[in-house]
């Protein structure tokens, strides 16, 4: 290849480092590119090893100054530049092209280049299960190099064109996902992990928490509490609750028969509070496996989802009334319950970007992780590449599975 005849990725005129992956994969790039990108290439590319292009070649627009080579072990070795090489010559470079392994490296490092030069990299898209190979195969080139920060944003990206399977995924697999947003500083998939990961921290088994990252095991302590104390006051809240109907001013002085006519309204409130006292004594509220979700869902949902007709019936059988009389209770009482949805609406907001009406998610989501929980200044994950790969892999595969089930299913 002559390398004078293109300006642009991956061959630029005025690049002064030449970099050699295999024979038919050359670059010639941007030393302060390199160097500003990769700690171990700012390592290898000082100005002390630079060699110093003569007259003529400087005129024919010739800048290259280093000339990088791929080793056997995957990493660069710095060659020396003589005319030879500098013009374009043939160059014996070791036998690095065999196997699948080799071949997926050298497709690591084009992606890990265009990432320096913010050029979309050539993800394998046709699956989440793929995208995330081939982005986990950089983040782990990108760290051997010391060039995470550069290729944060492209992994980042690359994941979120994959949509809803992205978000299953995340709610499959929290604890891992957030691994995962911690290395490459991802906001997104962090936000989402954490969410997730709190509003299942009481069904979670307790010998798997200690296996988050410390940062990401502490921030779901932090918000787990804030949460308990939030639905702590909702219970109370509902169990406290006067309609203002029922209220009269303290000078007014009212007659039995003032208060006599709120009847339906007292009978009313007293169900509601019979029935949610009874559901927090069976352990239906904050204390539960799902963290009241469920309780908390019905009383949203208000109408026959909580104290339906069959309930009411069998209220009536004990306490009868004219026919008259039991449709205004039943009046009165769906005023309560309408009341009532204002405690347990801000506990009922979904903060993911799953859609939980579609999705069984038998847990809170409202859970909010503001910019200042985001600490990726505390990151501190090297070394857990491996396990990380392969267990975000293994998510991804079983969330493929439940969607081609779904597909297939003619119901």
């Amino acid at each position: 290849m002559d390398f004078r005849d293109r300006s642009e990725f991956p061959t630029f005129k005025d690049g002064d480092v030449y970099i050699a992956i295999t024979a038919g994969q050359t670059y010639q790039l941007h030393a302060v590119v390199l160097r500003c990108s990769s700690k171990t290439l700012a390592r290898l590319l000082t100005e002390s090893r630079a060699a110093d292009p003569s007259p003529k070649n400087k005129a024919d627009g010739n800048a290259v100054r280093y000339w990088l080579e791929l080793d056997q072990t995957g990493m660069f070795k710095l060659k020396e530049i003589n005319n030879r090489t500098r013009n374009g010559g043939a160059i014996r470079l070791p036998d690095v092209d065999n196997g699948r392994e080799s071949k997926e490296l050298h497709g690591q490092y084009d992606r890990l280049f265009r990432a320096f030069y913010h050029i979309r990299p050539n993800f394998d898209d046709r699956s989440i299960s793929a995208v995330l190979y081939d982005s986990m195969g950089l983040i782990e080139l990108a760290d051997a190099v010391g060039s995470i920060e550069a290729i944060s944003e492209t992994v980042d990206i690359a994941l979120m064109r994959q949509g809803d399977i992205l978000f299953k995924s995340i709610a499959a697999n929290p604890a891992t996902w957030s691994d995962l947003a911690l290395r490459i500083s991802s906001p997104t998939i962090f936000k989402e992990a954490i969410v997730h990961l709190v509003g299942q921290w009481q069904s979670m088994a307790s010998r798997e928490k200690p296996k988050l990252p410390a940062v990401v095991l502490e921030l779901c302590q932090k918000k787990f509490a804030e949460l308990q104390v939030k639905k702590k006051a909702v219970e109370i809240g509902i169990l406290s609750h006067y309609p203002a109907a029922l209220m009269r001013a303290p000078d007014s002085r009212p007659s039995r028969a003032s208060y006599g006519a709120d009847i339906y309204l007292w009978m009313s409130l007293n169900l509601v509070r019979h029935w949610f006292g009874q559901a927090l004594s069976e352990g239906r509220g904050r204390t539960a496996k799902d963290g009241g979700a469920g309780l908390y869902r019905q009383i949203g949902a208000g109408g026959y989802s909580y104290l339906d007709r069959d309930t009411m019936e069998r209220f009536h059988r004990h306490f009868p009334m004219t026919q008259r009389a039991i449709v205004r209770l039943e009046e009165v009482l769906s005023e309560v319950k309408q009341e009532i949805k204002a405690f347990v609406k801000d506990l009922l907001v979904n903060n993911t970007r799953l859609d939980i009406k579609k999705e069984d998610t038998p847990y809170l989501t409202c859970c909010e992780v503001k910019k200042e929980d985001l600490p990726w200044e505390e990151k501190n994950t090297a070394g857990e590449q491996g396990s990380l790969r392969g267990r975000l892999l293994e998510t991804v595969a079983r969330e493929e599975e439940k969607d081609d089930e779904r597909t297939s299913d003619p119901a």
